[in-house]
């Protein structure tokens, strides 16, 4: 069996697995383990961004974060200003050493956040972060099956939401260069999106293309469980049509996530109408304490799987930990090995990396 053909065989497996097994629900990491959909911790009803404030005042510092704030020290910080405004910050930072003097300092991510909530339907937020890159939508839950309308400008719902920003299928999936800011992703458009007890779905028309329909973004996610495992599987595909040609991709991604352990995996197909390249993102986490998981991972890049191209592979093992509701760190050792070609080019090397993540 080839090394392409692997991460389909398994999403093929759990599909079997799924189609026979009863209802239950979630999406990575932590929601993969406690059954629930990202719009529990998430303004943003696909996940990411501000944060809900019962996960910032209940979930977090209850379940998730090493230390335990008193009732008294989170009354005192709250994010939410009113019934209606809330607020939010995220700033995530790396420091990295390596072989051949790569060391350096990278300000991955700094982004304040406000979102508002006009009545039970009615919801709109903004996000502003480092270099300009802005999001912000209005939200109408007034759609079937749990529905809403979303309009604005926003990361359209695409595969997972990665928080490495070095994994492939996040630094790779429309620039075959790289860029590990979504705001690669991020476009105006309108999003339609429903959920049931074992399924949900988005579809966004986005601008770009010189009529409407050429670019979109589309998912469709499955969960299940089989015992004490939460299964998910899924779909999506994403089109951007720019100036100087298109870029798209598509592909499958799930999770199998049981006791401690929790595997979330993604494979995408790219292209640009003149190569297509592959992606594959795994991550494994096993929880050793509260707050504390051993974490590997595994990212596969090859520009043009149609020929020589060259090929990027990482392997990475470490610690990934929240300390507070309001401060993590992630110590990772990665390698990097580089098969050279047309479009890659490079040496094996090692990286140590430090993360520090502060959020509110």
């Amino acid at each position: 069996m080839s090394a392409r053909a692997i991460p389909w065989v398994l999403l093929l497996a759990l599909s079997a697995i799924m189609l026979q097994a009863p209802s239950a629900g979630a999406l990575p990491r932590y929601s993969a383990r406690y059954g629930q959909r990202c719009a529990l911790c998430h303004v943003e009803p696909t996940g990411g961004g501000l944060r809900t404030t019962y996960a910032t005042m209940a979930l977090v510092p209850e379940e998730l974060s090493v230390l335990k704030p008193t009732a008294e020290e989170l009354a005192a910080i709250r994010p939410d200003l009113s019934e209606a405004v809330t607020v939010g910050l995220d700033l995530r930072s790396l420091i990295y050493q390596g072989e051949d003097d790569r060391s350096g300092q990278l300000d991955m991510q700094a982004d304040v956040s406000v979102g508002v909530q006009m009545d039970r339907r009615f919801a709109a937020y903004v996000e502003v972060g480092k270099g300009g890159a802005q999001e912000y939508a209005g939200l109408a839950y007034v759609l079937p099956c749990g529905g809403y309308l979303k309009a604005g400008r926003f990361t359209p719902d695409y595969g997972w939401h990665w928080d490495d920003h070095t994994m492939a299928s996040r630094e790779f999936l429309l620039d075959e260069n790289g860029s590990p800011s979504p705001a690669a992703l991020t476009e105006a458009g309108v999003e339609l999106g429903a959920h049931g007890q074992w399924w949900e779905a988005t579809g966004s028309l986005l601008q770009g293309g010189a009529e409407n329909g050429q670019s979109y973004a589309g998912r469709l996610a499955l969960r299940r469980s089989v015992g004490a495992a939460n299964l998910a599987l899924g779909a999506s595909v994403v089109r951007r049509e720019l100036p100087v040609g298109h870029t798209r991709a598509w592909g499958g991604f799930g999770y199998a996530s049981a006791g401690p352990a929790t595997w979330v995996f993604e494979a995408d197909e790219t292209g640009n109408g003149a190569r297509n390249g592959l992606l594959i993102s795994q991550e494994l986490t096993y929880q050793v304490a509260r707050g504390i998981h051993a974490r590997g991972t595994y990212s596969y890049h090859d520009p043009d799987h149609r020929s020589q191209s060259g090929t990027r592979n990482r392997w990475g093992a470490g610690v990934d930990s929240l300390i507070s509701p309001f401060f993590g760190a992630l110590l990772m050792a990665n390698y990097y090995h580089v098969r050279s070609g047309e479009l890659v080019d490079g040496t094996d090397y090692w990286q140590g990396e430090l993360v520090l993540h502060f959020l509110y």
